[in-house]
């Protein structure tokens, strides 16, 4: 009997600590972005990478065709996004609302 409330107290311990964990991950998780590329004259647009803003740096991953693809760090969203094509309308696209990390 004694085994089992360890073992069934331990579980439990182990479900708060895995749900802190959780609630923890969702309040600490980047912010996820696109990069779309506009073309007006084609009356045309299409998405040329994805990424992750983690608030004081940056990380986009841009296929290029084929199984070839670029990893950019960088800065910020927009550096990155400035660094995908630069003579392009590439525009940012934010997928997930802002956080604020204030009180």
């Amino acid at each position: 009997m004694h085994e089992a409330t360890r073992n069934g107290s331990q579980e439990w311990g182990e479900q708060r600590l895995l749900a802190e964990l959780v609630e923890l991950s969702v309040e600490t998780a980047p912010r996820r972005f696109a990069l779309g590329l506009l073309d007006i004259q084609q009356d045309d647009g299409a998405v040329v990478g994805w990424g992750l803003d983690f608030g004081n740096e940056a990380i986009a991953y841009v296929p290029t065709g084929g199984s070839s693809q670029r990893l950019i760090r960088a800065e910020s969203a927009d550096r990155a996004r400035r660094l995908v094509v630069r003579r392009a309308d590439v525009r940012l696209i934010w997928l997930d609302a802002s956080v604020s990390k204030e009180p």
